[in-house]
């Protein structure tokens, strides 16, 4: 291989990275409420599935730092047990250039079980960390790695997107993924 091609090549590249890890622009929104109808929610540990609903918010505390709550609640088709999630938490976000920006978050999660055989109620932590970016003007895609600890460890992929149907309003489609607890979602937010 030529030297001087690997050179410049390597060079292009830091310079690609320097400039987009050192952009201070916050184009991204975290600042918002969100519905999903929860299509299909699997759950292996016991091997059945349901359907259900999820309600989400998120606030832009500052440039860097955001707070959100998730919930879930699903009613399994086979064993009748209604199951929830809650998350609360809070993340921090790094601008990687004018249209993505990396995060990191951390919250407490806590789930309950409802059914014939008895409730159960448990909780503990998730930890994750993704991207999220504008792929065209109106076209916002997510990816997330998230490990969550509540009484047994599960680490799990997210990726969703979105369409925007006006500045402040968006809808779109999100998976969970190689988990014990998979879902699979359509919903909409409310930017404020």
């Amino acid at each position: 291989m030529d030297t001087r091609k690997n050179v410049i090549s390597a060079s292009l590249l830091l310079a690609f990275l320097v400039a987009g890890f050192s952009t201070p622009l916050f184009a991204i929104d975290y600042s918002f409420i969100e519905g999903r109808f929860l299509l299909d929610a699997e759950f292996d540990d016991v091997n059945d599935d349901g359907d259900g609903f999820r309600f989400a918010g998120s606030f832009q505390v500052t440039n860097e730092i955001y707070a959100f709550a998730k919930y879930d609640d699903v009613e399994l088709d086979d064993s009748n047990v209604d199951f929830s999630l809650l998350r609360l938490g809070a993340g921090y976000i790094h601008p990687l250039n004018a249209v993505w920006d990396a995060n990191v978050s951390l919250a407490y999660a806590d789930a309950e079980a409802d059914g014939p055989g008895g409730d159960a109620d448990d909780s503990g932590y998730e930890l994750s960390g993704g991207v999220r970016g504008m792929v065209k003007p109106q076209i916002e895609v997510r990816a997330s790695l998230n490990h969550i600890d509540i009484e047994d460890s599960d680490t799990y992929f997210t990726l969703g997107g979105d369409y925007y149907f006006l500045p402040n309003v968006a809808a779109g489609v999100e998976i969970d993924m190689g988990g014990d607890y998979e879902t699979l979602s359509i919903g909409a937010r409310y930017f404020f």
